[in-house]
């Protein structure tokens, strides 16, 4: 193992962070890594588990959403409309102490698009959004009760 002992000190001046501004970065951050985890874990499930044809039960992957009392889940479902090929990607967010679910769809096609839509990382950003808005939909509801 090799270590790098030379070390370059520069100087600047610092006015110093706005802590909400990175304390959100931080968790939006923590949501992309989770949610490629997340992407690549129903990717795998998707696979094994999702058939082109015909009905099957949910196929998906939960996650606890960083700084908040929400659980997030990205699942892959059959149409009812059309069962036999059309498959539907979604998301939803519930509170840990509810059964109540809040979702969006992201995605209705065959399961060869949702296993690409799964692999680009190029969507993670907008899902991380959906997400977000999702759990302050829940946590708006439940400070409500």
């Amino acid at each position: 193992m090799r270590i790098n002992n030379k070390f370059n000190n520069y100087k600047t001046s610092f006015n110093g962070i706005d802590k909400k501004e990175t304390k959100m970065t931080e968790k939006n951050e923590d949501m992309k890594f989770l949610l490629n985890a997340c992407k690549e874990g129903l990717h795998n499930a998707a696979e094994l588990k999702v058939p082109e044809n015909g009905q099957f039960g949910r196929v998906s992957v939960g996650f606890v959403i960083p700084d908040s009392n929400n659980k997030g889940l990205l699942y892959i479902t059959h149409s009812e409309e059309n069962p036999k090929t059309q498959r539907l990607l979604s998301v939803g967010v519930h509170h840990k102490n509810s059964d109540r679910v809040i979702s969006n769809l992201l995605l209705d096609g065959n399961k060869q698009e949702i296993l690409e839509y799964l692999k680009s990382e190029e969507n993670t950003q907008s899902i991380v959004d959906i997400i977000n808005g999702l759990s302050d939909k829940t946590d708006e509801f439940y400070s409500s009760l």
